[in-house]
């Protein structure tokens, strides 16, 4: 996995390949991203394609209670630009490639918040030393 893997115009490839996925994340999401704590989202149009990534910083690890009002603000305010988008979301922390508890509460709450609303392309956990999907399938048909 590397940004440097990416071919060209990638952009104008839809995110429907695993590879190029993860290519995608290593790119926009830095390492200072990953050792601080991030929560990336990957705004896609119909064709699966990113116009524009949003970023949340200094995210915690745990969830903190507020998680499902502010992960549904966001997405009141996604839905309020354009009602066609899909989203790629990225969890970005430090520590191992490795999926704990707390990661898979925070994928809960995004599920929760995008379901029936913003389509989900996927849930990743990104660190220093890679990604890895949370949700193995794209929840997008």
């Amino acid at each position: 996995m590397s940004f440097e893997d990416l071919p060209k115009g990638w952009q104008e490839l839809p995110l429907d390949d695993d590879k190029l996925i993860h290519d995608v994340l290593d790119l926009f999401v830095s390492m200072r991203d990953r050792y601080d704590g991030t929560l990336f989202v990957l705004l896609c149009d119909e064709d699966r394609r990113v116009v524009q990534p949003i970023v949340v910083e200094e995210v915690e690890r745990l969830p903190p209670p507020d998680s499902d009002i502010m992960l549904g603000n966001l997405v009141t305010a996604i839905r309020g630009v354009r009602e066609d988008l899909c989203a790629l979301v990225a969890i970005a922390r430090p520590g191992p490639l490795r999926v704990f508890g707390f990661d898979e509460q925070w994928a809960g709450f995004i599920e929760r918040a995008f379901t029936d609303r913003v389509p989900l392309l996927g849930i990743h956990l990104v660190t220093p030393s890679g990604s890895v999907s949370l949700r193995p399938q794209p929840m997008v048909a």
